[in-house]
């Protein structure tokens, strides 16, 4: 894993300031009410990782099917799923990740996608403490809200309400994207795209509050950027 790049933590203090400007307006504008749709994405195609070690391949290409969808583009997944195997250096028995590679490999395609004024970087939340929570919905509903990219999140799956029975062990790690942000009453949750063979699912995940609880969003990432220097946040 590498440490988290200097680079991406001045340009994503930038960015999150940027959101935070931009949401101010946006908050202002959300309906009163129990429920509420925050923000969300449309046209990522949901892939199951043909591998039990390729959620990072598999979520990049799920990112890129969300900017081909935006621009009307021809996009076979699947196929794009293996050339991007191929880009990664991975093969049916190996290949690992990191987050600052697969935001590499989605930025390669910015100028075909027409994403260029919105390029993807990195982004890690331990070092907010009890406010961590907050920089997660910030990040995720400013994005979702502009439609500008389609966020991925490094989580410790132990953490999550979605998953049962997972091994607690620290090495543990998963890619998810997120599609769309709502708000139950006074509680945020995020809809995420699991690529797990295992586990090949769509779902609501509570976001939490402070560092998260078990059952959280937050929390699951939270954990993972304490167990590791590999940042959570692709967006």
């Amino acid at each position: 894993m590498e440490e988290f790049a200097e680079y991406d933590k001045l340009i994503s203090e930038a960015k999150d300031a940027e959101l935070e400007e931009f949401l101010e307006n946006y908050n202002d504008e959300l309906p009163v009410g129990s429920i509420s749709t925050r923000a969300a994405i449309s046209g990522i195609t949901h892939l199951k990782q043909p591998y039990s070690h390729w959620c990072g391949p598999t979520n990049v290409v799920q990112a890129m099917s969300f900017h081909a969808s935006k621009q009307g583009a021809k996009f076979d997944a699947k196929d794009w799923l293996n050339k991007m195997g191929i880009l990664m250096h991975y093969s049916a028995k190996s290949g690992s990740t990191t987050s600052d590679f697969m935001k590499i490999q989605l930025n390669n395609f910015r100028n075909v996608y027409n994403f260029s004024s919105t390029p993807y970087i990195t982004g890690t939340i331990k070092e907010f403490g009890n406010d961590a929570a907050n920089k997660v919905v910030t990040r995720l509903d400013g994005v979702l809200k502009k439609k500008s990219n389609a966020p991925i999140v490094l989580v410790h799956q132990y953490y999550l309400d979605g998953y049962k029975n997972v091994n607690p062990n620290i090495n543990s790690g998963h890619y998810l994207t997120v599609g769309s942000v709502k708000k139950v009453a006074d509680k945020h949750q995020a809809y995420l795209y699991d690529t797990n063979g295992k586990h090949f699912t769509k779902w609501w995940e509570p976001i939490g509050t402070g560092k998260g609880k078990k059952g959280t969003l937050t929390k699951a990432m939270y954990e993972k950027n304490l167990s590791s220097p590999n940042p959570v946040f692709i967006y």
